[in-house]
């Protein structure tokens, strides 16, 4: 089971939201929309394999085997895996944050590399990670 979402993905990067809307506006789908719209699903997270449940297990654990899961997928299929974004300290992350729209993304999510998982959003907690008032 992974967690993921779907994209608009051509030419081999993601595409503007727009991309996606113009899909989801139509009560039907025909071939020149789909050739015009094609979308992709990114994972992010490896949740079970095998039968196993993998959520109690730290990220970083869950993240190697998605990678080994998918490495042998062609990109081309449209299953994709969300690219790691190492930094060695904030202002480098703070510079990857105001790339991100250059790469179609509306900012970056930050997870602790031993966290497990957790379904949900976690309510009250602001853009800046503090709780909201």
């Amino acid at each position: 089971m992974l967690d993921g979402e779907i994209l608009p993905y051509k030419d081999g990067a993601v595409a503007p939201f727009s991309v996606l809307h113009a899909r989801l506006s139509r009560k039907s789908l025909t071939r020149a929309l789909i050739a015009e719209a094609p979308v992709a699903f990114m994972a992010f997270d490896l949740l079970e394999f095998g039968g196993k449940d993998l959520r109690a297990l730290p990220l970083f654990q869950r993240r190697q085997q998605l990678e080994q899961f998918m490495a042998p997928i062609d990109p081309d299929s449209g299953l994709l895996v969300s690219e790691s974004l190492p930094f060695p300290d904030w202002s480098a992350l703070m510079l990857l944050r105001q790339q991100a729209r250059n790469h179609a993304c509306n900012g970056i999510v930050l997870k602790r590399k031993t966290s497990a998982y957790q379904d949900g959003r976690r309510k009250g907690i602001g853009g800046n990670g503090k709780p909201k008032r």
